[in-house]
């Protein structure tokens, strides 16, 4: 190739490039939607943004400047306006979930997989069909289970005599426990080991890879097609986000496989979350038998860190605002001054007291889980928002983290940890603030494990602020521990490196 035609290929593209911009920025069908300069050019602006691991701030940030409606990629919009929640996310919204989750979703046409699924139809028949199994009165029957791993913990900490501890990493420990015991009868023992065998750590790489590659549902489709041929040739995939070398994991195999080779009738006697499952399929012929194992992969794989996060999050805000213990401290007291109970409540016990549940749902919400906008596809009619047109096949979302702090629904203070919120709001205020509650996913498609976790925080916290007083370590001395706080956001957010103290109540 000539000196010329380099030149001349170089000022094509040039040119195409220049062009290319000027469409987007001002011929686009979303150009008039505010939002960065470079997020109007391409999608690698949000994944740089989510390299970061603070999507869910800069989202936050995004809305301040820019108003209830941001463009974040050349065809994706960031809503925090409330009066579209229900027609994005609504039980018959036509809003299916978008690319992203191509990356958790199911090959095989007949697998459970209720949080990749992105056939709504299956989704719904799947959700009715498993819906008894996670009622409240069938997550009460197996309330006892969790009194061990509650029990171990508190003696553990009693054991400590005030020394830190990392909380994130003990709240995994203890959520891996509490799900183990509920679905198998029988718990890892992390608590007594004092260790998640990296559980916790591992998790984190699987959910940051599967994120970052949703962001590029190209690259995704490719790495799948090419590692369909590196299968084919006995090599091992190159990609290294496999839930499969958790510790956990395994241990759930080993159950699983131990349950399958049992007699029918021992099967069945389990009087744990995994034998209810086997007795409810087996009377119902459309259950199909891999399901069993899906749900309780997906309890313990996926529910172990969430559960740990939130955990965390219930025990940080009320230990850290002012006045906050001492007043959950005194609703407990209260509860059980006249009760012969060891300090693990019984879960209607819990659910009982105004403040305590307060104190949880206003954690939820101001930690939610989940950090970035919930993507979904805009259906073939196109979506009119604000003055704006959204055509087929663009991607609309909201984040809960934005959600959550919206003041004209929550208040001025919004940003604060205030408990108080939920018990002086008339019971319209209330209803209305529980319908834009995102904690566990959107409303249509909500996690069915709610009332589980709900039942495991109820006691698992009481308990807790029942037999300590909890300081938080300042950052400061955090970092001579080893700690100094840290929070990341890869499709769901992580605390890290918080410390603090469980002192013993006498």
């Amino acid at each position: 190739m000539g000196y010329l035609s380099i030149i001349s290929l170089c000022s094509t593209g040039a040119v195409a490039l220049v062009a290319y911009i000027i469409y987007q920025r001002f011929f686009h069908r979303l150009a008039a939607v505010p939002g960065p300069f470079l997020a109007s050019i391409t999608r690698l602006w949000l994944v740089y943004q989510s390299r970061t691991l603070q999507r869910h701030r800069v989202e936050i940030a995004l809305h301040k400047k820019y108003g209830k409606i941001v463009r974040i990629s050349p065809n994706e919009l960031c809503i925090s306006d409330l009066s579209y929640v229900k027609t994005i996310y609504g039980a018959n919204s036509r809003f299916l979930k978008a690319d992203w989750y191509e990356t958790v979703e199911p090959n095989d046409p007949d697998a459970m997989n209720l949080l990749g699924e992105r056939n709504i139809e299956k989704y719904k028949h799947q959700r009715r069909l498993i819906g008894p199994l996670f009622t409240t009165q069938a997550v009460k029957n197996r309330e006892n289970l969790i009194d061990e791993p509650i029990s171990s913990f508190i003696e553990k900490m009693k054991g400590q005599k005030g020394q830190p501890i990392e909380m994130v990493k003990w709240m995994n420990i203890l959520a891996i426990d509490l799900l183990t015991e509920i679905t198998f009868s029988e718990s890892l023992n992390y608590i007594q080991m004092g260790d998640d065998e990296k559980n916790g750590e591992d998790v984190d790489d699987f959910w940051q890879q599967i994120h970052w590659a949703g962001l590029v549902p190209a690259f995704w489709r490719w790495y799948v097609w090419v590692n369909g041929w590196i299968g084919k040739m006995g090599a091992n995939p190159m990609f290294v986000a496999n839930i499969g070398k958790l510790a956990i994991i395994k241990y759930y195999v080993t159950q699983i496989t131990a349950r399958a080779n049992e007699h029918p009738e021992n099967t069945l006697g389990h009087l744990d979350l995994a034998g209810d499952i086997n007795r409810f399929a087996a009377t119902r012929p459309e259950f199909k038998p891999q399901w069993a194992a899906t749900i309780t992969l997906h309890i313990i794989g996926a529910g172990f860190d969430t559960l740990g996060m939130t955990l965390s999050s219930c025990i940080f805000w009320v230990s850290k605002t002012p006045g906050c213990q001492a007043k959950l401290h005194a609703e407990l007291d209260t509860a059980w001054q006249d009760s012969d109970e060891d300090g693990i409540p019984k879960y209607d016990q819990a659910v009982s007291l105004p403040y305590f549940q307060a104190c949880i749902t206003e954690a939820m919400r101001l930690t939610p889980v989940i950090g970035i906008s919930l993507p979904r596809t805009v259906p073939s009619e196109g979506f009119d928002i604000g003055g704006y047109h959204a055509s087929p096949g663009d991607v609309v979302g909201m984040n809960p983290w934005i959600i959550h702090r919206d003041k004209e629904l929550f208040g001025e203070d919004a940003e604060d940890f205030r408990p108080e919120r939920y018990l002086e709001a008339s019971e319209s205020h209330k209803h209305a603030m529980d319908a834009m509650s995102f904690s566990f996913g959107g409303p249509s498609r909500s996690c069915p494990g709610r009332y589980l976790a709900w039942l495991a925080l109820s006691k698992t916290v009481a308990a807790i602020f029942q037999h300590f007083e909890i300081e938080i370590v300042e950052d400061k001395d955090a970092k001579e521990l080893g700690g100094g706080f840290r929070e990341d956001c890869f499709f769901v957010v992580k605390w890290y490196g918080i410390w603090m103290k469980l002192i013993p109540r006498t």
